[in-house]
């Protein structure tokens, strides 16, 4: 068995992370988000999408979250601006007021951190960037060398 890893993510410097979430307040807002197609649609325009690292898919109590990795904020504001996300950000609107609404979280990364014990599944940033084994050449096992080393790539 190996022992804990860390993903390399300065190798991201550009690191922007969105978390979008669309909740539910009435089975009619379930309802009528399960007719309009949307998250099919979602996952198929987003596999391939330029800048997209990574995406999960998580189930909240009320609704449905998406919690994205992207190379850069300029790249997911591109993606955020072109069709079909209008398309589904104005359906979204023209919801709000039938059991069903939404927010989202944008965060560009200055430094970043993220470890794994060993038998951990390849999840978020293990999912998109080179990792090492903590002790290992890159991953020293001590998170103020790796933050530091994030905070370089991030101003250089």
């Amino acid at each position: 068995m190996g022992g804990q890893i860390v993903p390399r993510l300065w190798e991201q410097p550009g690191l922007t992370i969105a978390i979008f979430e669309v909740q539910f307040t009435s089975p009619e807002g379930g309802r009528l988000y399960e007719e309009s197609g949307i998250t099919p649609e979602l996952l198929a325009t987003l596999r391939g999408t330029d800048g997209l690292l990574h995406t999960r898919v998580l189930t909240t109590p009320n609704g449905r979250m998406l919690l994205q990795y992207w190379a850069s904020f300029a790249q997911l504001h591109a993606f955020s601006r072109a069709m079909p996300h209008m398309a589904w950000w104005k359906w979204l609107l023209q919801h709000a007021d039938q059991g069903v609404c939404f927010h989202h979280e944008v965060y560009q990364a200055a430094t970043a951190e993220a470890i794994y014990s060993p038998g951990t599944p390849a999840v978020g940033p293990a999912a998109f960037c080179g990792t090492d084994e903590v002790g290992g050449k890159d991953g020293d096992g001590r998170s103020a060398e790796r933050q530091r080393r994030f905070a370089e790539a991030v101003a250089a």
